[in-house]
């Protein structure tokens, strides 16, 4: 009798995809999700058992990674040579994500001595994009109609529509002099100025006006605030 050795050569690889689910408005905004999947194939010549499969983004990879068989929703129970089996998975969007305009993460296969990896990057296309409603009243005096020197209180409402968060956010205005000085906002290292704006957050700034006999002459005053 002759016995000839069959080396055992267990292989893995994983092919990473991803796709992001935006919502109506077509663009990434945070609480979107990403669909993973991951495509296992045993390209050795071993039967593999109790294959696992885990993301570096992925909380609770046991419960949040659904492979078709297994003991945990993560673990492929068998995987013949040449075989394939596909593994899904959904991450949440944060609004850091969309800030730095990508998600980078790491899928990993292994089981007994063999593993690999396989990363994918997502990219979030930023879209910003303001909009300011403004307002103005007339602090008429005792006489309760207008006379030059008397003042208009203006609103500037700020609002991020868009889905990055927006830095140092300027709010000027062509009748106010010295913006920097005579717009006051919440916070800022200037009054004008907000210094940071989350998406679909608002911020009202406010400036007063001295009205002009001019200004009486013409009947109104009309001006532009612009953030």
């Amino acid at each position: 009798d002759e016995t000839v050795a069959l080396l055992a050569a267990p292989s893995l690889t994983v092919a990473k995809s991803g796709s992001l689910n935006a919502g109506g408005n077509s663009r990434a905004d945070a609480g979107d999700t990403v669909s993973y999947s991951y495509v296992v194939t045993n390209t050795g010549n071993t039967t593999l058992a109790n294959v696992t499969v885990v993301d570096d983004k992925i909380a609770d990879d046991a419960t949040n990674i659904d492979c078709p068989s297994g003991g945990t929703s993560n673990v492929i129970a068998t995987l013949a040579p040449a075989s394939s089996v596909t593994c899904v998975a959904t991450y949440s969007v944060t609004q850091a994500n969309i800030d730095a305009g990508l998600i980078t993460n790491i899928g990993t296969v292994s089981s007994g001595a063999t593993s690999n990896t396989s990363s994918k990057t997502v990219t979030l296309a930023g879209s910003p994009s303001l909009e300011v409603t403004k307002s103005g009243t007339l602090n008429a005096g005792a006489n309760n109609r207008a006379d030059a020197g008397d003042t208009i209180s203006y609103s500037y409402a700020v609002r991020n529509t868009g889905n990055v968060t927006l830095l140092n956010v300027a709010v000027t205005d062509d009748r106010i002099s010295n913006d920097a000085v005579n717009i006051d906002c919440p916070s800022g290292g200037a009054n004008n100025v907000i210094a940071t704006l989350e998406p679909a957050q608002t911020v009202t700034c406010v400036a007063s006006y001295v009205v002009t006999q001019s200004n009486l002459d013409m009947g109104s005053v009309t001006n532009t605030g612009t953030a």
